[in-house]
């Protein structure tokens, strides 16, 4: 015996009454939650950058006053 749900999707007035319009509607508000995923995977992105280079900004200068201390360092104990 066929399930209530199965015999109800078959009935064809139904799949045109009720599921293409629904479908309709779901694929429509699709399109907006993609737009939402797409623009926060790309302000992560963008955040992400802007933190790597600020890193790297802050190890250039740690690198250069390791370097200044570390000459210092060579000059008085010579």
């Amino acid at each position: 015996m066929k399930s209530l749900l199965q015999s109800i999707i078959q009935n064809d007035s139904i799949k045109n009454d009720f599921l293409k319009p629904f479908g309709q509607y779901m694929y429509n508000e699709l399109y907006f939650y993609i737009l939402i995923v797409l623009v926060y995977c790309g302000l992560m992105f963008i955040g992400v950058l802007g933190i790597l280079f600020y890193l790297i900004n802050i190890h250039k200068k740690l690198a250069k006053l390791q370097n200044n201390l570390s000459s210092h360092d060579i000059e008085l104990w010579h």
